[in-house]
């Protein structure tokens, strides 16, 4: 409740989870992809 308060944004929280979730499956596939080149 407060950081919807604070930052005025209506789903911080599930936008910046997405984020990471996108980055880390990036990083995932670029790490995988370096051992089994």
């Amino acid at each position: 409740m407060f950081i919807l308060e604070i930052t005025g944004e209506p789903l911080p929280i599930a936008e910046t989870g997405g984020v990471i979730l996108i980055v880390g499956i990036a990083m995932t596939i670029g790490w995988l992809a370096y051992l089994y080149r």
